[in-house]
């Protein structure tokens, strides 16, 4: 029922941007990951369906692109700094400097069973160079 865990920093999976993450502990409503992407990486862009994202930058420094409905932006990202991926925003992300991009993120709802459902490929700003 309770659940307790230590950070890792492992990253050994691989998300569908080509981003590579550690899931750490969840329960039905939340879960919480630990996120990277090599330095001089881009990811693929994504739109996730199913679930809206925090993410807390804890290493290094990033652009996030986020598009939903008529808005689009890029961000510059360092770490203290937080941002939200709402349900249904396409978004693409690369590492800027010589560090990984390092960040957390909690995702409300968990995951869905069918994952192929909750997510799909767009086309973002960038050239993807992260493999997936």
């Amino acid at each position: 029922m309770f659940e307790t865990t230590r950070l890792t920093g492992t990253c050994a999976q691989v998300a569908q941007d080509g981003s590579s993450y550690e899931g750490l502990l969840g329960t039905r409503h939340v879960w919480l990951s630990d996120c990277a992407l090599p330095s001089d990486q881009t990811t693929h862009a994504v739109r996730h369906s199913a679930h809206d994202e925090i993410w807390f930058v804890r290493a290094g420094r990033g652009q996030v692109w986020r598009s939903l409905d008529r808005r689009q932006e890029v961000t510059d990202v360092e770490v203290g700094m937080c941002l939200t991926i709402p349900s249904g925003t396409a978004f693409q992300f690369r590492t800027i400097g010589l560090e990984p991009f390092r960040f957390l993120i909690v995702q409300a709802p968990p995951w869905p069973e069918d994952e192929e459902a909750a997510f799909e490929y767009v086309n973002g700003p960038w050239t993807p160079s992260a493999a997936r």
